[in-house]
């Protein structure tokens, strides 16, 4: 892992592109299952402003301007 502290080795560094891609596998299926699950659940649940505050929120902590 001393490899993956600079930045040149990690582009070469088979053990890091695997490790990227278990992430990326694991928060796809993170994703479908919140898609598949979650979402209808707070449907039921939640009111239409509470999931458009909900989405607010997760957009500000990431970033991004909806």
């Amino acid at each position: 892992l001393a490899d993956l502290k600079t930045p040149a080795t990690i582009i070469d560094n088979k053990a890091f592109a695997t490790q990227v891609e278990k992430f990326c596998s694991g928060y796809r299926q993170h994703l479908a299952y919140e898609t598949r699950e979650l979402l209808g659940i707070a449907q039921h649940i939640l009111s239409q402003r509470q999931i458009e505050e909900l989405g607010d929120a997760m957009a500000r902590r990431r970033g991004v301007k909806r």
